[in-house]
């Protein structure tokens, strides 16, 4: 391989943000075994490669198998093999280039795995999915991706940051050619694809089952309700509203129905259109600074930390209804206080990368605590 293609790095140096103290060890890992000799191989390759051998060695009485492939070309850093960008030579920002070189290789990467599951005559039986997981960054600095017309980015609870594409093909997927514009949410993978498999799902999920309705068997999604996100460790933002049974600086998004009521840091909700040459680049980032900088600088007071939208209606985010739907407001305010209750409180706990120290472990990122939260043996660890 050319030691010019752009190459994955199985270390991890993490900082510890209580002690700004770096603790870098290798995080790279095939099941339970740790692997070092993957350092300089383009990622894409490394787990599409994996991909296949599983599937050609998969013994034909064995029962039928789930995989799951996460390939990271989407994202930064924008790098690629330069073979993938000759053909988008007309896009002038590197950066922009590369990503979509990145895409065409894992465009070819999923062709390759297809072809794997078809040439062991696997393919009459297999459900492929396909989806992405967040929207893209727009507010860092070489930022090129874009979630236009959509408002946000990653890391946001506007429809940017969270809507996302995907697609189910194969012989055994419920429908062909249809678009189904139903609620759903990521977790909702799990009992749908079980029930699919014919395995019992079991109680207590948050993902709801939506076979029937991918099938067309239901006229509507059987969810109502997603929580986009309920963060209270993010700094509060503005006042809150007096009477409510939720702390609206809270940074929060809830949909119930048609309705999203955006709480909170209101910040990065910009709409920025695709980058495709410098100048544009340039354009783009100082519209983002200066969307930033009127937020940064509003009084506590000024900060509207309440938004309301008609997401079905309005998948844009262009009209807020907070104003004229207080009554609607009022209902999912008092819900996602029911839902914050009934949370598991995040937590950033301060000393446990000193307990977790690749060092004390032949420079290996290792679990460091059994399921009692017991500390394992560090001989026996790094054996």
């Amino acid at each position: 391989m050319s030691s010019k293609i752009p190459a994955i790095h199985i270390s991890d140096t993490p900082t510890d943000r209580s002690t700004g103290i770096q603790y870098p060890g290798l995080d790279f890992w095939n099941g339970t075994t740790p692997v070092p000799n993957k350092d300089g191989v383009y990622s894409t390759l490394v787990f599409m490669e994996e991909a296949i051998r599983v599937i050609k060695e998969k013994d034909e009485n064995s029962p039928p198998m789930y995989m799951y492939v996460a390939l990271q070309n989407g994202h930064a850093p924008y790098q690629v093999p330069e073979s993938y960008t000759k053909q988008y030579s007309y896009i002038d920002n590197a950066n922009r280039r590369a990503l979509a070189g990145q895409i065409t290789m894992l465009d070819e990467a999923v062709a390759n795995i297809t072809s794997a599951l078809k040439s062991r005559g696997l393919w009459e039986n297999t459900i492929f999915v396909y989806s992405g997981d967040n929207g893209a960054p727009t507010a860092a600095e070489n930022s090129v991706g874009t979630n236009y017309p959509l408002r946000g980015q990653k890391g946001t609870v506007w429809e940017g940051g969270c809507r996302v594409a995907g697609f189910i093909s194969g012989p055994k997927a419920p429908r062909h050619r249809t678009v189904y514009n139903g609620l759903m949410h990521i977790s909702d993978w799990y009992p749908t694809l079980l029930h699919a498999a014919g395995i019992k799902i079991p109680d207590g999920l948050d993902g709801i089952n939506q076979w029937k309705a991918l099938q067309g068997a239901r006229k509507s999604s059987p969810r109502n309700e997603m929580v986009y996100n309920i963060n209270p460790l993010r700094p509060l933002s503005g006042v809150r509203k007096e009477g409510s049974p939720f702390d609206n600086r809270i940074h929060a998004g809830l949909r119930i129905g048609d309705m999203k009521l955006v709480t909170g840091d209101p910040s990065s909700g910009g709409r920025y259109p695709p980058v495709f040459n410098d100048a544009q680049a340039a354009a783009t980032r100082a519209a983002r600074e200066a969307d930033d900088e009127i937020l940064d600088n509003l009084a506590p007071e000024d900060v509207q930390n309440i938004h309301l939208f008609n997401v079905k209606e309005d998948p844009y985010e262009i009209t807020d209804l907070s104003q004229s739907l207080p009554g609607t407001v009022n209902e999912m305010l008092a819900r996602l206080a029911v839902l914050l209750e009934g949370s598991v409180e995040p937590s950033d706990v301060p000393g446990e990368f000193v307990k977790a120290d690749p060092g004390l472990r032949g420079d290996v990122w290792w679990p460091w605590l059994d399921m009692e939260g017991n500390l394992i043996n560090l001989v026996e660890s790094s054996s």
